[in-house]
């Protein structure tokens, strides 16, 4: 169902949950390659370095969102509309992040901020 939402391109959101080693990363995986098999735009994102290197051209969450480590009441993510980094959201077909419950409530709000921001949706 994933893959066939990408390839559609119709906007979607799933959670995933599990046990650990259940093969939620393998699953990552999997969905990755098919995704990029097709010559389509991925974000590989995890909460912490290690789960990043499980994921193939996996990234922290504060290194990709340019959002300051330390801890702050409100975050920000520092991309703004014109960066290179912004386009490659904005033309991105797909967004794993790997252990995101795992993050600060901050975090998700200034991704789910940034995300609104570069795509020009105020809601």
């Amino acid at each position: 169902m994933v893959l066939e939402r990408v390839i559609k391109g119709k906007p979607s959101a799933f959670f995933i949950d599990g046990s650990g080693g259940t093969g939620k990363t393998y699953l990552y995986r999997a969905i990755l390659a098919a995704v990029r098999l097709k010559g389509f735009i991925t974000h590989a994102i995890a909460t912490s370095g290690l789960v990043a290197s499980f994921l193939p051209g996996g990234r922290i969450a504060h290194s990709r969102f340019k959002v300051p480590v330390k801890k702050e009441e409100s975050m920000t993510c520092a991309i703004s509309k014109q960066n290179g980094t912004a386009r490659l959201f904005r033309e991105a077909n797909i967004i794993i992040w790997d252990e995101a419950l795992m993050s600060k409530r901050q975090l998700m709000e200034a991704f789910q901020e940034m995300l609104q921001d570069i795509i020009n949706n105020g809601s």
